[in-house]
């Protein structure tokens, strides 16, 4: 039973790890969109600057700044999306972290029992050879 639940713990912890990586994934995730963001308000910056400086560009800049609202919206969006599911990813890791602990616990206190029984037979038979040593009047 201990080999058993020795395999399980290291099942445990693997599942723990890959829900880890699961995790990170995500959180690279959130940071390319973040830098996606940010360059989008860089050259939203850029051509606004650009198209106050010259009439001509100020009749484009209305298209430009109508699409460049639509790409926003749509990244608001995917980032919504992406931290719904860094939430459940998040939880998922606690959820397996949980499990895994739960189970190294019972695996400790296995551990703790086993070794209060061997001290218990290593104490009976010590007192049993002190005993028969006794008996044959060799005291102590």
């Amino acid at each position: 039973m201990t080999k058993t639940l020795h395999a399980l713990i290291r099942l445990r912890r693997h599942q723990v790890d890959e829900k880890r990586r699961e995790l990170a994934a995500l959180y690279g995730e959130a940071a390319r969109l973040e830098a996606k963001r940010e360059a989008l308000q860089d050259e939203l910056a850029r051509e606004q600057d650009a198209a106050a400086g010259e009439a001509l560009l100020g009749f484009t800049y209305a298209a430009y700044g109508t699409r460049t609202i639509q790409r926003r919206k749509a990244l608001q969006r995917e980032v919504a999306a992406l931290e719904g599911r860094i939430e459940q990813a998040q939880v998922r890791v606690a959820d397996a972290f949980r499990d895994a602990k739960s189970l190294e616990q019972v695996q400790e206190a296995r551990d703790r029992e086993a070794a209060q029984e061997r001290k218990r037979l290593e104490q009976a038979e010590l007192d049993e050879l002190a005993a028969q040593k006794h008996a044959r009047g060799g005291g102590f």
